[in-house]
């Protein structure tokens, strides 16, 4: 499972930038951790959650702070591209 984590950091960080890229994989890293350790002990590779309530609070907390980090990129590349266009009408018509 370690082994797929790293794949996917190296292909995201192949096409993202880190600032989004390393928030995702931490993120994913602890919703699996968080999924295999309450749905995995009939398989014998769980562990006892005593408050699973907590642990999905703290899940949901951290997949909003990932969608906060991923709309704030977002919203600050449409940003440097309206920038980009503003600046580029001034040039053409010199």
């Amino acid at each position: 499972m370690n082994q797929l984590g790293s794949i996917l950091f190296y292909k995201l960080l192949s096409t993202s930038d880190l600032s989004i890229v390393v928030p995702i994989c931490n993120a994913m890293a602890l919703i699996v951790s968080a999924i295999v350790g309450y749905y995995g002990r009939p398989f014998g590779v769980g562990e006892q959650m005593d408050q699973p309530k907590k642990a999905s609070f703290g899940v949901l907390l951290v997949v909003m702070g990932v969608a906060l980090c991923m709309q704030d990129k977002h919203q600050r590349d449409s940003l440097k591209e309206q920038q980009n266009v503003i600046s580029n009408i001034g040039k053409d018509e010199l």
